[in-house]
């Protein structure tokens, strides 16, 4: 199967990762740590490169990723919000350095709010801006975050 550049161009590419599917699948699961259902794709697709612009892409360039994202659930990262928490804990302690009482900050994919929730009491301001609706909404309710639902392109 040959793939074509998504850019203007629509040039030659070459694959750097293969997945060992047989047949592409109809649907593609994007929830994040549920990996898994009936009659969804693997997590990992194949990945190529444009021979001349040198983008690297997946063989999903037209899949609305962000409306399917919208949808996510994730039980499964809820139930590991204690891991989570002391994990980005972790991260936080890294770039703490970083962020005074007078920063604002910007998460892109705030998913649940964990790192938003730490964050927040050390900044002037948070947004974190995430795709699915129903992460936002328990970021609200369990974080009092300021969160957006929306499109990166939209922000």
């Amino acid at each position: 199967m040959t793939y074509s550049c998504p850019c203007p161009s629509n040039n030659e590419s070459v694959i750097l990762y293969q997945t060992n599917y047989k047949e592409k699948p109809s649907k593609f699961h994007v929830g994040i740590t549920n990996s898994g259902g009936s009659g969804v794709g693997p997590l990992k697709p194949t990945l190529l490169k444009c021979k001349k612009c040198k983008l690297i892409f997946s063989e999903y360039t037209n899949v609305d990723f962000e409306g399917a994202y919208g949808h996510v659930i994730d039980e499964t990262y809820l139930k590991q919000i204690e891991s989570k928490t002391k994990t980005f804990k972790l991260f936080f302690s890294k770039i703490k350095q970083h962020l005074n009482q007078n920063s604002d900050v910007l998460e892109i994919g705030s998913y649940y709010g964990i790192l938003g929730n730490i964050i927040k009491p050390h900044v002037k301001s948070y947004t974190g801006l995430e795709s699915s609706r129903h992460a936002v909404e328990y970021s609200k309710k369990n974080f009092s975050l300021n969160a957006i639902n929306q499109p990166l392109v939209k922000l």
